[in-house]
């Protein structure tokens, strides 16, 4: 556990400058006041430049900034020095660092969600909108289609099933929610049936049904199954999926981008996600540079040492395994492998 926690901070704690400047506005003790007043949904950050979590923050803030100009969105994302501007600081009792709030029409609303740039977007968007919205025409089932983002639609009218969907709604900040009769959603989506629910998304499949949502929790985690591709580059959401106390095992492809067959290895390598992405969270990088170099650098790998997997899980000992392709003679029967579904294709160095 030590090690986890260890490699937790030194994920969480990257010492980023924070950036001022580009799409997110400075607020200063002169000028809060003003946008305040005139500005209907503003998010602030209260700061402070010594924070460390406050620079680990300031990029995945700048990027929602940035994704909220693209968007034409009327939201302001802000920052505050709370060090320098002490006076809106004090009038918020800020004590900590970061403190994030979204102002309503001037009314503050704590946020304390993940510290991304698709969560600030998620989180400020939920709180715009109901929890859930019906779907009432053939055009509005067939518009989320072709969407973009993560959308969900219950289909059907039982109140039971549909009490639990809301409840998800209200707090889920990936989706947006909506459910509409199994009329409508059959002349869009003819394999659907009353009870199940759609998901839609941008990648893999781009659509699942999800068929007995029996609780909450049933839901939730179906849900998040289907929020990282079955295949993901590393990422900030990967580590936070994979490096925390209640964390998904995951299988991490370091890959050599010089080794031969790396397209069979990763085809390969993506054949077993296919099968065993409800167990593991599937992940491949390069050591060059981003997260990749980080965890590369953590646990001490070397360009020469590539490719090869690593099985980490916050309750097993994290294993190394060669590389090894399907239907080879590196797969011999009697090579010690990860079972993997059937699928022997990690063998132990």
């Amino acid at each position: 556990l030590m090690k986890w926690l260890i490699l937790a901070v030194a994920i969480f704690a990257l010492q980023f400058n924070s950036i001022a400047g580009g799409d997110v506005v400075t607020l200063t003790d002169d000028n809060f006041e003003e946008y305040l007043k005139n500005s209907q949904v503003i998010m602030v950050k209260f700061y402070a430049p010594w924070c460390g979590h406050c620079k680990s923050f300031a990029p995945e803030y700048e990027r929602a900034a940035t994704m909220v100009k693209e968007q034409k969105k009327d939201y302001i994302l802000a920052e505050l020095d709370a060090t320098v501007h002490k006076k809106a600081a004090e009038r918020f009792q800020i004590k900590g660092f970061p403190t994030i709030k979204l102002f309503l029409n001037g009314s503050p609303i704590d946020y304390n969600a993940e510290r991304r740039a698709e969560s600030v977007i998620g989180f400020i968007n939920k709180k715009l909108m109901p929890p859930l919205t019906e779907l009432k025409t053939v055009d509005e089932v067939k518009a989320q289609k072709d969407a973009k983002g993560f959308r969900c639609i219950f289909v059907g009218e039982d109140q039971k099933v549909l009490d639990i969907f809301t409840e998800v709604a209200r707090v889920n900040l990936e989706y947006i929610f909506y459910n509409t009769t199994e009329k409508l959603a059959k002349e869009v989506f003819p394999e659907v049936a009353v009870g199940q629910v759609i998901v839609l998304k941008d990648f893999d499949e781009k659509k699942a049904i999800l068929k007995d949502i029996f609780s909450k929790e049933n839901l939730v985690g179906s849900l998040n199954m289907h929020t990282i591709p079955t295949v993901s580059e590393m990422s900030q959401k990967v580590v936070e999926t994979v490096f925390t106390e209640n964390g998904k095992r995951g299988i991490i492809f370091f890959r050599s981008n010089f080794a031969e067959d790396l397209k069979r290895m990763e085809r390969e390598f993506r054949k077993v996600a296919l099968v065993n992405k409800k167990n593991f969270v599937f992940i491949h990088t390069d050591i060059k540079e981003g997260w990749g170099k980080r965890l590369g650098d953590f646990f001490g790998i070397e360009e020469g040492t590539l490719p090869f997997v690593e099985l980490i899980s916050q309750k097993e000992q994290t294993i190394r395994y060669r590389f090894c392709l399907l239907y080879t003679s590196d797969a011999a029967d009697d090579t010690p492998c990860v079972d993997l579904g059937g699928r022997r294709v990690l063998k132990k160095k």
